[in-house]
């Protein structure tokens, strides 16, 4: 979706400067609304790769048209160059109504966006996606700031869920396996947070796992045949054991001697999942990561 959105701010661009020309002037810098959309709301509005998708434009492999999802009615056909820009005027004008004014100096269909070089166009343009998302974000329940208004707004995998396209199983607060959190203290509404899931990797690009980083998680690829479960280990760095387990102490360990051993390789586990997370008699202990890990991550331990 990103993808997608950010080919038809480029193809906009090109176009604008086709039937506008070109300008000395910076709508950035002359329209105080698009300078405090770029530098508030683009960081608000994530940054992991896995930010909050929404707001289809796909291209139409046939005609080279757009369609895309709107804030109450999709539209087909060939879609506005600055659909992006109509929707985020569209959300503000009903959650920040005194802001709208300075905001449709830059962004509207005159605005001084479009009279400036492709730079400063596609930075518009940007902007408006990076401000429709981050009120978007501020107020779910508003339908005038939802991202999608159907599953076919969204991309492959993904569902409109409140707005806004998430896993379909985003927001029952029941962590599956393509989410890195549901629900969790400092989880996103897509089901997406800082870091990575270590029970299922998701989070990880192609070829990456996610491994427990002290009290953080990260991606790697790993490298060689790495420990099994109840296997010696060296707990100096992530990556000792294989994808899903963690080094902790032979002593809490079964299988592992610990007159031969100081560490071996132990199942992480769903604290959530209560007495059935762990095999064995095991019990599954919280590991102390940070949110939202932390809030499910354990270890399947005999104490």
């Amino acid at each position: 979706m990103y993808t997608a959105r950010r080919q038809l701010a480029a193809t906009a661009a090109i176009f604008v400067l086709g039937i506008s020309g070109c300008s000395d002037s910076d709508p950035l810098d002359s329209v105080s609304g698009a300078t405090h959309v770029s530098a508030t709301n683009v960081s608000s509005a994530g940054s992991n790769g896995s930010a909050t998708d929404g707001g289809n434009t796909e291209g139409d492999s046939e005609g080279g048209t757009d369609t895309a999802g709107t804030a109450g009615e999709p539209t087909t056909g060939e879609s506005s160059m600055h659909e992006v820009c109509e929707h985020y005027l569209d959300c503000l004008a009903v959650v920040s109504p005194a802001e709208l004014p300075t905001a449709q100096a830059g962004f509207g269909p005159d605005g001084s966006c479009w009279n400036g070089p492709i730079e400063t166009i596609e930075q518009c343009l940007y902007a408006c996606e990076s401000g429709w998302e981050a009120l978007h974000n501020g107020h779910p329940d508003e339908p005038a700031c939802y991202l999608c208004v159907s599953d076919d707004d969204c991309a492959a995998g993904l569902a409109c869920v409140d707005g806004d396209c998430r896993s379909p199983n985003c927001g029952d607060g029941t962590l599956d396996d393509d989410e890195v959190c549901d629900g969790q203290f400092g989880c996103k509404l897509d089901c997406t947070a800082e870091g990575c899931n270590p029970l299922s990797s998701a989070g990880c690009g192609e070829g990456e796992q996610c491994f427990v980083d002290q009290s953080s998680t990260l991606c790697l690829a790993p490298g060689g045949d790495l420990p099994g479960a109840h296997e010696p280990c060296e707990p100096e760095a992530p990556g000792t054991c294989a994808a899903g387990l963690l080094c902790v102490s032979a002593f809490d360990v079964p299988d592992c001697d610990p007159e031969v051993f100081e560490y071996c390789c132990e199942h992480l586990c769903n604290v959530q999942d209560g007495p059935e997370a762990c095999p064995g008699g095991l019990t599954c202990y919280g590991i102390g990561l940070e949110p939202p890990q932390g809030e499910y991550v354990g270890v399947c331990l005999f104490f």
